[in-house]
Formats: C-alpha cells, sequence, structure tokens
C-alpha cells in the first residue's frame, strides 16, 4: 500500500504527462538502490496529447464574455479509434441544455445547443442512454458528462465501457468532453469551447533491472510492469489500480534482496511506459532482443544479458508466431466489421 500510494502520488502517468516520466524516475532510482544492473530502451508510440481544452462565456453582455468559466474545467474522452477530439478553431458556440427525456421529447430543435448529461441514476435518457451517435444524430454539438456531486462521481463504466456508449470504434470527430460538477451553474447560457487533441509521438523507455545468480546462469525470471496509466480521460489518469502493479513488483524486489546470494537464476526487473498503445513499449524490446532483426550472436543487448541463446529467441519467436496466427481471423473479422459501418 505504501508504494501503490507512492506511485499514485505522482499524478497523471498518462503518455506525456508529468506523473509518466515521475513513474519511470521512481523505478530507476528503486533498481539503483538494489544495485541492480540497469539497461534502458528509448522508443516512441503515438499517443492522443492534449493542445488545449477551454470553456469560456459566450453572452456579449455578461462581464466574462470571452473569459474562461472560472469554476469549471473540462476534460475529452479518447480518442474515437484515430480520430481525437478537436474543435473549430473559433470553437463550437451553443447554449448549454440538460439532455433529459423531457428534453428530448419537446425541444424543437438542437442544433443550436451544446447537450449537458447528468449522469446520475434517473436523470438521463434510457432510450439515447450515453449513446453520442443518437445525440448527434439530432444536431447537438457537442456533448458533455457531468454529475453535481463531482467528476469523481461519474460512473464511468456506464459512461464510455459500455456498448453504445460515448466512445466508438469509428474514427469520427464529435466532440465528447466531462466537466467538473459547476458546469449545471451554466445551464441555460450561451458558452463556446475549444478543444484540440493531437497525436503525437511520444517518448517511452523500457528500463530493466538485473539482478544477477552469483553462478552464470542460462535463464532468467522475468518481473515485468508497467508505470503508464490508461483512463478514458487522458487528462485525468491517477491510474490506481494500475499502480498495484508496479507497487508489487517493487515489494518483490525489496523482498528478494535478503535472498539475493542463493537465486539460481537471474532476476530481471522490467518496467515498461507504453502498455496503452498497444503495449508498443513490449514490442520494441522484441525488436532490439532479434525476434525481428539480429540472433543473440550479433545483438549487443542480448549479450550483454548473457543468456539470449540462439535457441531461446528461436523458440520466443515461434511461440510469438503462433499467436499471431490465432489472432489474424478475429483482425480479418474486425476490419471486415468497420468496412461495413
Amino acid at each position: 500500500a505504501e508504494w501503490q500510494d507512492r506511485i499514485v502520488s505522482l499524478g497523471n502517468r498518462f503518455m506525456a504527462q508529468p506523473g509518466h516520466a515521475k513513474a519511470l524516475d521512481l523505478l530507476r532510482q528503486a533498481y539503483r538502490d538494489a544495485g541492480l544492473e540497469i539497461y534502458e530502451l528509448d522508443s516512441f508510440a503515438p499517443a492522443p496529447v492534449t493542445a488545449y481544452r477551454e470553456i469560456s462565456m459566450a453572452e456579449e453582455n455578461d462581464p466574462l464574455f470571452g473569459q474562461p468559466l472560472p469554476d469549471v474545467e473540462i476534460f475529452p474522452f479518447q480518442p474515437n479509434h484515430t480520430q481525437p477530439v478537436v474543435t473549430p478553431e473559433e470553437g463550437l458556440t451553443g447554449e448549454l441544455v440538460l439532455m433529459t427525456t423531457e428534453t428530448l421529447l419537446m425541444r424543437p430543435r438542437f442544433d443550436d445547443c451544446i447537450g449537458l448529461i447528468d449522469t446520475r441514476d434517473g436523470q438521463w435518457s434510457r432510450e439515447f442512454g450515453f449513446n453520442w451517435k443518437l445525440y448527434a444524430g439530432l444536431g447537438v454539438k457537442a456533448l458533455i458528462v457531468a454529475n453535481p456531486e463531482g467528476i469523481d462521481k461519474i460512473a464511468w463504466h456506464r459512461v464510455a465501457v459500455q456498448i453504445n456508449a460515448i466512445l466508438a470504434s469509428v474514427p469520427v470527430n464529435y466532440v465528447r468532453l466531462a466537466a467538473t460538477s459547476n458546469i449545471f451553474d451554466y445551464l441555460g447560457r450561451t458558452i463556446r469551447l475549444r478543444v484540440r487533441v493531437n497525436f503525437q509521438n511520444v517518448r517511452h523507455t523500457s528500463i530493466l533491472g538485473v539482478m544477477r545468480a552469483e553462478t552464470p546462469a542460462s535463464e532468467a525470471l522475468i518481473l515485468p510492469t508497467y508505470y503508464d496509466a490508461m483512463s478514458v480521460l487522458p487528462d485525468r489518469s491517477p491510474g490506481t489500480m494500475q499502480a498495484i502493479s508496479i507497487g508489487t513488483q517493487l515489494c518483490l524486489l525489496e523482498g528478494m534482496k535478503a535472498y539475493r546470494s542463493s537465486i539460481k537464476r537471474d532476476v530481471i526487473f522490467a518496467g515498461f511506459g507504453a502498455q496503452m498503445m498497444n503495449g508498443a513499449c513490449l514490442n520494441a524490446l522484441l525488436s532490439v532482443l532479434g525476434i525481428h532483426g539480429a540472433q543473440g550472436d550479433e545483438n549487443a543487448l542480448v549479450k550483454a544479458f548473457q543468456f539470449g541463446e540462439a535457441r531461446q529467441l528461436a523458440e520466443l519467436e515461434a511461440r510469438q508466431a503462433s499467436s499471431e496466427n490465432r489472432r489474424r481471423p478475429l483482425r480479418t473479422d474486425q476490419l471486415e466489421h468497420e468496412h461495413k459501418l
């Protein structure tokens, strides 16, 4: 629990966020303090990075006209497949309207409004739910979800994970945001949203700490963890549950130090920083280790570990090929469904 609390206290660990680099520093220091041999591999992977997320008053007769709303913060959702959330440069302007069942039945038009959904039970339309496509079909310019009790009270599994939720697997640019609770104070007011999220090539580092057996070993025990954190809101990614993995690894490291003189295999503590992008960190490491290139007698990193025999690499490559063959029909089905959409 102590390690988990320390990790969570680092802040947002989504790729390109400050906590991501701090988590790497924490692992590096822990490996150094334990006297491990440290190897690092820098790689790049695409990740959504928010350039700006602004909400302002758009009523000319209001003293706040053109100014950010002082007590409201908005957060864009994950991209729809490869399409991140982007408003026009001048923003989207509209009346903030609560999307209740009554509003959806009685309001004559929706192309002049920005929709707000109260995520509490009984406050949203069971027919429309959080399916952004239905609201977009009415002409709603953008969709915001919020809870008057606080953003942490939003039932994220219902809003973003279930089928027909606010995330989609098709690359459509429809503005979907979450907001802090004071957004409800501006119902009926005309507001402006300016949001831009870009995919950027983000640096991430795979760090390996090797605890050597006193007798040279031909096998190694690998204890991996991921120090990045995933969230439906990239700008709010505390990764509380995901911190358990890092904390567990570091507890194992502390415990194994006492048995260092008696271990029969080398132990490799591995920290990866791009799990959220389809395990790009691990794929990059496998490539360097020779799975798609040089074998053990040619690969400097494999030589450094001193257990990367060609036979072991060949076995690992065969297992990877078998896994690839099992996944291929699934990807074919996915492509067919996306083509139909």
